[in-house]
Parts: structure tokens; C-alpha cells; sequence
């Protein structure tokens, strides 16, 4: 598309108004009709992938939504509230229960368990393999929490999910998010879902 609106606008520069008068008139309904062709080529071709794009992204999102939704349900907040370093038994069942949720589907990249305190955002336990890559610790600080998961921590009381890709210093992500609360109705932390948009792009291509 660049390359083709570049292609005109050059023509049409090469083209001076006095040229344009000495042409014939067939000359010039050839011109003006490529001319219009062209644009409506152009301008249909992006509306069309603006919506094709934006139809992959949405996919994703509700994928992600209805997993994160899912996953919160199976998350003990009593038990969630009590993990106290990744040594706890509670944090190794944690850890194996969202092993699983991410086996899932091979396009979870990450399944993470954060909470928050006065001091912002930290992760309780992000599902991996012992030494994996990317693997945040037991009380490891989010410095960087996506907006969508900053913005809504305090109100959230379903399942939100990232509007657009968005990067952190792990990589870009779509992420979904949800409450997890303890019997007594307080919440106690958040399950997050990250979708790698490479997986994405693909689609959209």
C-alpha cells in the first residue's frame, strides 16, 4: 500500500498541470480513472486489513478472557493468602495447578499469580519449571504491570483483558487478568494469562 500511494503521488508530480493540459482527452480520462482506481484499491485494501486485524486481535482477547476466567476458579484464596516463600507447600501446589492451566494451550506463554501491597505489585508464584527462563521468584517485584492490570487491581471483580499489545521488559504480550478472592470475599491476588503476539502476528498474516 505505501509503495503503490508513493507510486502516485510521484506520477502525479512528474505530471505538471501544463503537461496535463497538452494531453488528449482520452489521455486524461485514462489518468483520472487509473488515478481513482487506484485509490479505491488503496483505500478498500486498508479497511480491509484494518478489519481482518482487528477480528485476530478480538479472537485473542476472548480466548484469553474465558481462560483467565477459568483459571481463576481454581485458585484457593484461603490457601492463595497463606503461601509464604517459594519453599511453602502451598506455593509447589500452586505452582504444578497453573503448570497445568498453561499446558493447556500452547499459546499460554505465561500463568502468573500476583498480589499487591504498599509497595506496588509482586508475584506470589508464576507457573515454570524449576530454572526456566523468564520465571519470576516468590515476592519478586512487578515493577512494570501492564495499565489494563494497574488501572483495575483495586475494582476488579472479573475477568479484564489487555485492549491492545502491550510490552514490559519480558516481551509483548496480550494478557487477561482476574480476582482472586478467599472465602470471606477479599481479594487476595490476581491470576494473569500472557499470550505471546508473535502468535498474533501470525494470525494476522
Amino acid at each position: 500500500t505505501p509503495f503503490i500511494a508513493g507510486a502516485v503521488v510521484i506520477t502525479l508530480g512528474i505530471i505538471t498541470l501544463r503537461q496535463f493540459r497538452d494531453f488528449s482527452l482520452r489521455t486524461k480520462f485514462i489518468l483520472a480513472f487509473s488515478f481513482t482506481a487506484i485509490s479505491v484499491v488503496v483505500v478498500s485494501g486498508y479497511i480491509f486489513y484494518k478489519n481482518l486485524t482487528e477480528k485476530s486481535l478480538q479472537e485473542f482477547r476472548s480466548r484469553v478472557e474465558t481462560a483467565v476466567a477459568i483459571a481463576a476458579l481454581q485458585q484457593n484464596g484461603d490457601e492463595f493468602a497463606r503461601i509464604s516463600s517459594g519453599q511453602d507447600p502451598l506455593y509447589e501446589k500452586f505452582r504444578v495447578q497453573n503448570m497445568r492451566i498453561r499446558s493447556t494451550d500452547s499459546q499460554f506463554v505465561f500463568v502468573f499469580t500476583a498480589s499487591k501491597d504498599e509497595n506496588g505489585f509482586y508475584f506470589v508464584v508464576d507457573a515454570g519449571e524449576p530454572g526456566e527462563e523468564g520465571i519470576a521468584a516468590f515476592g519478586e517485584r512487578y515493577d512494570d504491570p501492564s495499565e489494563t492490570l494497574a488501572a483495575n487491581y483495586d475494582t476488579m471483580t472479573s475477568a479484564v483483558v489487555d485492549p491492545e499489545i502491550y510490552t514490559d521488559q519480558f516481551g509483548s504480550f496480550i494478557s487477561g487478568y482476574a480476582p482472586i478472592f478467599s472465602s470471606t470475599g477479599d481479594r487476595v491476588g490476581v491470576i494473569g494469562i500472557d499470550i505471546d503476539t508473535k502468535i498474533i502476528v501470525q494470525e494476522q498474516d
